[in-house]
């Protein structure tokens, strides 16, 4: 076996053969890997970081965008290589992994189903979810998941795209630390309003709390789906329940098949206001309203 792929900007190329893994110049037997630890830092060359522990060392490996997938054969390879090593997992850290990788596949199946994944790389994506997911309570119900250029102030000028979890207790992200990804968590207590800049190329989401505020970019419609089912789930009425596959076991938590549904806020009799305004919005398209109808109509659905 000889796995090998370009390092991510200026970094060391990674090569990985059946006793070695090389990484620039040096050299560390494959027989002391142990362990194999994600920190995702995107930018336009780097997609992906990750820290192998070999012996008492710890050994960073990158990969850049266009590498990803001969990257990705490597950490798999390197994973099954420290399993093989540790002796195999535990029967509890099977099933929280399992736990885990099936929230995050709901949730990214979710998101992309409703449009709202702004053309992230889908395994990018559940990357991200993953680090939201270690953030979440275990009784906490995913109401809406999206992507959003975080700090937005034009195409140019942001600090890249994020993942966004909303339940029904907070907004969760991925966010940019100085070594790759970390949770953020935003109670809704502490937000005081959120607003919508609508653009012809990307809107504006601002969340804004008592300290700081939160400026979010996104395609129009995107946008306005996103605003709804934020600003339902801030006034504590999300637009639909959690869907039953996507309930949160993790942190050991066990699955509670009640809490998906029984205990969630029915949405509003009018209609879910997200589907009205997609409604308006072919039919707008289609040239049967204009377009000062249909913000009129978008404004009375989303109480702009």
């Amino acid at each position: 076996m000889k796995l090998y792929a370009p390092g991510a900007g200026y970094g060391p190329d990674t090569t990985l053969t059946d006793t070695e893994l090389i990484v620039g110049r040096e050299h560390y037997p494959t027989a002391e890997v142990s362990a194999v630890r994600a920190f995702i830092k995107p930018s336009r060359l780097l997609a992906a970081v990750y820290q192998v522990t070999v012996g008492d060392k710890v050994v960073n490996v990158s990969f850049a965008q266009k590498d990803l997938e001969a990257g990705n054969a490597i950490i798999e390879e390197l994973d099954r290589i420290a399993l093989r090593n540790r002796g195999g997992r535990t029967g509890e850290e099977v099933r929280e992994r399992r736990r885990e990788e099936d929230v995050c596949e709901a949730l990214a199946g979710r998101c992309a189903a409703d449009g709202l994944d702004d053309g992230m790389d889908p395994q990018l994506l559940r990357r991200h979810l993953a680090v939201v997911v270690n953030g979440l309570e275990s009784d906490e119900h995913p109401y809406v998941t999206f992507v959003a250029q975080v700090n937005y102030r034009d195409g140019r000028r942001n600090d890249g795209q994020f993942a966004f979890v909303a339940t029904q207790s907070a907004l969760h992200s991925s966010q940019r630390r100085l070594f790759g990804l970390r949770p953020v968590t935003l109670p809704w207590e502490t937000v005081t309003d959120i607003a919508l800049e609508e653009g012809t190329e990307r809107s504006v989401l601002t969340i804004k709390a008592p300290r700081d505020a939160m400026r979010l970019g996104l395609g129009p419609d995107e946008a306005v789906a996103a605003v709804a089912a934020l600003r339902a789930a801030w006034r504590g009425t999300p637009l639909s329940p959690a869907p039953r596959d996507a309930v949160l076991y993790t942190k050991g938590a066990e699955p509670n098949p009640k809490a998906a549904g029984s205990d969630v806020a029915a949405p509003s009799p009018l209609g879910d206001p997200y589907e009205e305004v997609k409604k308006a919005k072919e039919l707008l398209d289609l040239g049967i309203l204009t377009q000062e109808e249909f913000d009129r109509k978008k404004r009375q659905l989303l109480g702009l």
